[in-house]
C-alpha cells in the first residue's frame, strides 16, 4: 500500500503541478489499525481528528475527515483542506466528483422527477435508457433489473442466480464484501462488525 499511495502521489503531482496532497489510502500497519479500532472515537493513518457519531458503527470509515465537497479525484475539507481521494467515492464515480455532464445530468432530471418508482409505473427515462443498451448487449438478453445501489444489485444477482440454477446455495470468497442488507451480509466475510 506504501508504494502504490507513493505512485498516486507522484502522479498527482505530475498533473497537477501542485504540491503533493496526502492520500486517503491507507499506510498504517496492521498493529496501528488494530488499536485504532479497539476505540469508538477513533484517528486513522492520522487523517483527521476522532468524531464522535451517531452514525450506525456498521457504517466504517478509513479516516475521520469531514470532507465538505468534492471536484474530479480531489476533496477539500471544511477547514479547506485538499486531498487526492483513492477510493473514487469506493468506486462509483468513474467520471470523479461533480462531473460537469454528470451534474447538467442530474439537475435536467431533478426538473422532470425525482423519483420515478419502478415498482409503481413506467419511467419514460429508464424506457430510453433500456432503448440505447438493447443494441449493445449480448443477443438473448431482453430484460434489465436497474437498481439504486450495490447491495440491491448483489441482492438481486443473488436471486436471480438461485432462480437461474434452482439450487439455495452460493459461493462467496472469504473477505469479500458485498453490502449492509440482510442478503448481502450472508455472503460478506470482509469483516464480522458489518453484521
Amino acid at each position: 500500500k506504501d508504494a502504490l499511495a507513493q505512485a498516486i502521489w507522484a502522479q498527482a503531482s505530475v498533473d497537477t503541478a501542485l504540491p503533493k496532497p496526502p492520500c486517503l489510502i491507507c499506510t498504517t500497519s496492521p498493529a496501528e489499525t488494530m488499536r485504532g479500532a479497539r476505540i469508538f472515537q477513533r484517528g486513522f493513518a492520522g487523517f483527521g481528528t476522532p468524531q464522535p457519531t451517531r452514525i450506525f458503527p456498521g457504517v466504517k470509515r478509513h479516516c475521520e475527515l469531514v470532507i465538505e465537497e468534492g471536484k474530479g479525484s480531489e476533496v477539500w475539507t471544511v477547514e479547506g483542506k485538499r486531498y487526492l481521494d483513492a477510493t473514487s467515492g469506493i468506486g462509483v464515480l468513474s467520471t470523479g466528483h461533480c462531473h460537469p455532464t454528470v451534474v447538467k445530468a442530474v439537475q435536467a432530471q431533478a426538473t422532470k422527477i425525482t423519483h420515478a418508482q419502478q415498482s409503481c409505473y413506467y419511467s419514460s427515462t429508464v424506457n430510453q435508457l433500456i432503448g440505447r443498451l438493447l443494441p449493445i448487449v449480448p443477443a438473448g438478453l431482453e430484460s434489465f433489473f436497474f437498481a439504486n445501489s450495490g447491495a440491491e444489485a448483489v441482492e438481486g444477482a443473488l436471486r436471480l442466480a438461485r432462480q437461474a440454477t434452482k439450487r439455495d446455495t452460493v459461493v462467496a470468497f472469504l473477505g469479500g464484501y458485498h453490502g449492509r442488507t440482510s442478503g448481502t451480509l450472508a455472503v460478506t466475510s470482509s469483516s464480522s462488525s458489518y453484521r
